[in-house]
């Protein structure tokens, strides 16, 4: 069974398919939102861990991605699903605030890109070996 790994899943998780073939751990800020996206996945046949982190607190995610791997094991699927910003005309946003958007919605998502994807590519490697 793999593990695969969903960041920040607010709306229910519609992979029924693939979430009875993995592992899911499913990421969310949202307490709620986490715990609904778990149970659905679970009520689909599909087995699923939940893990909080905040996108903005890259040490928060980092932390996460330990628990993860303590919890089931290093991920063989990443999906980095976040929320954005609500719809604004960027005359309207400070700069400051359009930064802090770019940092939680790219800069975050490329550092848990960082530091699963040398684990992803190593067991790849392996296999093509094998």
């Amino acid at each position: 069974m793999s593990c695969q790994l969903v960041v920040d899943v607010v709306q229910p998780l519609r992979w029924h398919s693939l979430a009875k073939r993995t592992m899911v751990a499913v990421s969310d800020q949202n307490s709620q939102a986490l715990d609904d996206a778990v149970s659905h996945i679970r009520a689909a046949g599909g087995a699923a861990h939940g893990f909080q982190t905040d996108l903005a607190d890259l040490e928060s995610m980092s932390a996460m991605v330990e628990d993860v791997r303590r919890t089931i094991g290093d991920p063989h699927i990443l999906i980095n699903n976040s929320g954005g910003p609500l719809p604004s005309l960027t005359a309207d946003v400070a700069p400051q605030q359009r930064r802090n958007q770019f940092d939680s919605i790219v800069v975050s998502l490329m550092h848990l890109t960082d530091l699963l994807l040398r684990a992803m590519k190593q067991r790849r490697l392996k296999q093509r070996r094998a």
